[in-house]
């Protein structure tokens, strides 16, 4: 029978395992450890490293520091929340309201119109919809309004599959779902 040069460095490599288990066995000791002896050494107090100065407390003139709740207390709060408030969420990619101002203000150069200015009030985009019952939602301009919610005078009345009715000004318009440009390859999947 021949042995292969990988079954011998398999061989050698189990003959070094068995030496160090016996030489850890027979030298080092043996030092079984049951459960409970475990969970004792566990339990045991470990040394504690040199504590700081206690803080003072607070004299009489002077403010007591607030205490601030701990993050499994906010998580667990804000776990709890029923719905959370889709309207307040800023919108990172939106322009500041400086540039909005600028951009809204007629044009003060010399040789521009006013007429040539952007107008004061932008068009709305339905960029998405998610039609459930009452917990359906609208993305509209990049802020995500659930029915009923408002934004910018702008009120969300229902959704529609492809589509969305807002109230502004006491009129009602209905917005349709802007048709999203589908990469080279793509199948649009429809209900």
């Amino acid at each position: 029978m021949t042995v292969s040069k990988t079954e011998k460095v398999y061989l050698g490599v189990l003959a070094m395992a068995l030496g160090a288990l016996v030489i850890d066995r027979t030298f080092l000791g043996s030092s079984q450890v049951t459960p409970s002896q475990a969970a004792a050494q566990q339990a045991a107090p470990s040394p504690q490293p040199p504590q700081a100065a206690p803080v003072p407390p607070p004299g009489p003139d002077e403010p007591a520091a607030p205490e601030s709740p701990a993050l499994a207390a906010r998580l667990r709060e804000a776990a709890g929340a029923e719905k959370p408030d889709y309207a307040n969420v800023r919108d990172v990619f939106a322009l500041s309201q400086g540039w909005l101002a600028e951009l809204e203000s007629p044009a003060t150069q010399p040789g521009t119109s006013a007429a040539k200015s952007v107008p004061a009030r932008p068009v709305h985009k339905l960029m998405a919809v998610m039609v459930g019952g009452e917990s359906s939602y609208a993305i509209i301009d990049g802020k995500c309004l659930l029915v009923g919610q408002e934004m910018d005078g702008l009120k969300l009345i229902s959704v529609e599959q492809n589509s969305a009715v807002v109230e502004a000004d006491g009129v009602r318009i209905q917005l349709p779902l802007q048709e999203q440009p589908q990469p080279a390859g793509a199948e649009r999947i429809s209900n």
